[in-house]
């Protein structure tokens, strides 16, 4: 029976925390998502799944280096994971100089 009580609240524990991890994002800016590196600082991000069926950015692209959200600015540094993956309607993407690291997969499946 004692068994059984803790199976369950690690079953509850396990699906509350992946409820509060529902959105791979902090916020999204101009058709853009982001997450937060530090108080300052940000990454563009994927707004899905990783295994996205649809992309989500297309077109021809200009990175801001600097945005601001909910009065804040912060200084956009990095490309995340997965960012771009399988954005194969990605026609052109201006990155700029604030930019210092693209991590790994950033825009695989693009081609």
């Amino acid at each position: 029976m004692k068994k059984r009580i803790v199976y369950k609240w690690c079953l509850i524990a396990s699906l509350l925390l992946n409820a509060l991890n529902m959105y791979p994002y902090d916020f999204k800016v101009d058709g853009f998502y982001y997450n937060k590196l530090s108080g300052t600082e940000v990454e563009i991000t994927y707004g899905g799944g990783k295994y996205l069926s649809t992309p989500e950015y297309e077109g021809d692209l200009t990175i801001p280096s600097q945005i601001s959200y909910q009065g804040n600015e912060y200084n956009v540094k990095s490309i995340g994971e997965y960012a771009f993956f399988a954005c194969n309607n990605l026609y052109s993407i201006i990155i700029p100089n604030s930019i210092i690291s693209i991590k790994q997969y950033a825009f695989h499946g693009c081609i």
